[in-house]
């Protein structure tokens, strides 16, 4: 297991313990309470996609944009997820713009 101060470019910071755990998977941890405790998630070795709504669920993260971002973080490690649209692959909030029609 490895610690990271996690830092996609959305003005957060993260702190995070990643890396493989016995029996197989990756475990994630954001350490959010002081450094100390916080939400994990376990990627399983049969995992395909990690839905953004699955990855909320599981984890108890209710902020979109912070599930956002550890899954971009996840992406970063090898993994595939699925991100809401309006960010990009980091975590980063990019919404869709739609040009205005002059009238």
């Amino acid at each position: 297991m490895k610690t990271y101060d996690y830092q996609p470019g959305n003005g957060s910071r993260y702190f995070l313990t990643y890396g493989p755990v016995e029996g197989g998977g990756f475990l994630l941890a954001w350490l959010r309470k002081g450094d100390v405790g916080g939400s994990a998630f376990r990627v399983m070795p049969y995992f395909g996609v990690i839905d953004q709504s699955y990855f909320m669920e599981k984890t108890g993260i209710t902020n979109e944009a912070d599930a956002a971002a550890l899954l971009g973080f996840l992406a970063g490690e090898g993994h595939e997820v699925r991100i809401f649209s309006d960010y990009d692959s980091r975590g980063r909030w990019s919404p869709s713009v739609v040009p205005m029609e002059r009238v």
